[in-house]
């Protein structure tokens, strides 16, 4: 919990600063800090008062960081929706092709086979009998 408390230090200051709108409320900016930051565990924000005034501390502790673009949101989205339309697929016909998934789908046979590899990787789809006579089963 924060223990701050605010003081005005310096009216005249304070009151040229908000005249000039370079601040918007008095009293409010450690916290609008600390809010600001706290989706950031390694960063941290200290204040320590001193005679004529306070010293502040913004730390933080580098951390390695990834980016997902735009382009690989799309696909993950694409990539689940076609999940699932594979799958409605197979219960319309546990027998249904690759050839004739990638027909109905318009995406490559190498997709659909890759698709189907991952289905198959997380259980949720398993091959009974052979490529040729086989059919397809939704666990």
């Amino acid at each position: 919990m924060d223990t701050y408390t605010s003081k005005l230090r310096n009216k005249l200051i304070a009151e040229a600063f908000y005249l000039t709108k370079d601040i918007e409320k008095y009293g409010t900016g450690f916290f609008r800090i600390r809010k600001e930051i706290k989706d950031y565990p390694t960063m941290k924000f200290q204040y320590k008062e001193q005679v004529g005034g306070f010293l502040t501390e913004l730390s933080y502790i580098t951390q390695k960081i990834t980016t997902v673009s735009a382009n690989d949101t799309l696909n993950d989205t694409l990539n689940k929706e076609r999940f699932g339309d594979i799958l409605e697929l197979i219960k319309l016909n546990k027998e249904i092709s690759m050839l004739e998934l990638s027909k109905q789908l318009h995406v490559s046979r190498i997709t659909i086979s890759r698709d189907l590899e991952k289905l198959r990787e997380k259980g949720i789809i398993k091959r009974i009998g052979s490529k040729k006579v086989g059919f397809w089963e939704i666990v």
